[in-house]
């Protein structure tokens, strides 16, 4: 009997050690060698597969479950500049991160109010974080501020992902990605109240790859909320726009509109220079150029919903865009 008690220890032994050594462990620090608490770091296969992801710990320490032969990590902080990092160890080591250019120490909100949970494989951003102390004009430009976000030629892309779609509170939009991403940019900032970023975008929102999930605020069951806002800037010549929103709520019925004119007035200047040969002799042809163009746009979004029940929800949206396809004029 004796014996047997060893055995089964053994066994036990055995087993913690497995569950030990089956994870994969690192420390992120930033120039100094400080630790950084809050660093959201997920894991990927070679080819971009998804595998896991976690939060570094007050000390910069983080463990994450999955233990593969090759992976790459993604190390993301909205204090720091995001590095990408390959691996094929248990001990990732020590990943240092390097300060951006602005300080927002004070956006890093701890106990009750996390800037980032991760949950099911989603990373858990709060965007009222972000636009109660960064000047944002919209809801667009809160969500390129999270890290590992970044507006490319009017889109979005993530980091370690080749593409991302956008949805709104979960739900498939009959709006192209243009659309929704216009729609955004005519979405007060204050509207949203957390987005979820996916690289491995669970069956039931029904999109493939990454994403970006955008979970509007909502609001009392007898409300009237409007907002306006304007900005402006100069490059040459002044453009500005505006921004009006409403929002009524009443009982079981809810009214979302949104109106954002704009008018701009842009010069671009591109330099030519070529070299020509003629008759044996070779110009050198230099050429300047003046393109400046000017007009207005107007875009409008209007979505009526009705809660039929807890779990159903009638929505009917419009969003439209009015533009004069402006004027310009090139000048060599």
């Amino acid at each position: 009997m004796e014996c047997k008690r060893i055995i089964a220890g053994l066994f036990i032994y055995a087993g913690f050690a497995s569950s030990v050594f089956s994870q994969t462990t690192g420390k992120v620090v930033d120039t100094n060698q400080h630790p950084v608490e809050g660093a959201t770091i997920v894991m990927q296969l070679p080819d971009s597969t998804y595998l896991g992801a976690t939060i570094s710990a007050a000390d910069g320490t983080f463990v994450l479950e999955p233990e593969p032969e090759d992976y790459q990590l993604i190390v993301q902080h909205l204090l720091y500049q995001t590095r990408q990092v390959k691996g094929q160890a248990r001990d990732a080591g020590v990943i240092t991160l390097e300060s951006k250019d602005y300080n927002l120490e004070e956006v890093v909100i701890e106990g009750e109010r996390p800037f980032v949970t991760v949950e099911q494989g989603k990373l858990n951003y709060d965007i009222s974080a972000i636009s109660e102390k960064r000047i944002v004009n919209n809801a667009y430009e809160a969500i390129c501020k999270l890290p590992g976000v970044q507006d490319r030629n009017g889109k979005l892309s993530l980091v370690g992902a080749k593409d991302v779609t956008v949805i709104l509170n979960g739900k498939a939009s009959t709006l192209t990605q243009e659309q929704l991403i216009e729609m955004l940019k005519n979405t007060s900032a204050s509207q949203v109240q957390t987005a979820e970023v996916m690289y491995n975008t669970p069956p039931e929102y029904h999109v493939r790859g990454a994403a970006i999930n955008i979970v509007t605020a909502k609001a009392d069951d007898n409300t009237i909320q409007s907002e306006l806002s304007a900005s402006y800037s100069n490059q040459y010549f002044s453009s500005y726009s505006g921004n009006v929103n409403f929002l009524l709520t009443k009982g079981k019925s809810s009214l979302n509109v949104s109106y954002n004119p704009g008018y701009s007035h842009i010069m671009t200047v591109m330099d030519l220079a070529s070299r020509h040969t003629y008759d044996g002799k070779v110009y050198d042809i230099t050429q300047t150029q003046k393109i400046n163009t000017k007009g207005w746009k107007h875009n409008i979004y209007a979505e009526y919903g009705y809660q039929i029940n807890e779990d159903n929800e009638l929505s009917v949206g419009y969003n439209g865009a009015l533009s004069d396809n402006g004027k310009g004029t090139i000048d060599v």
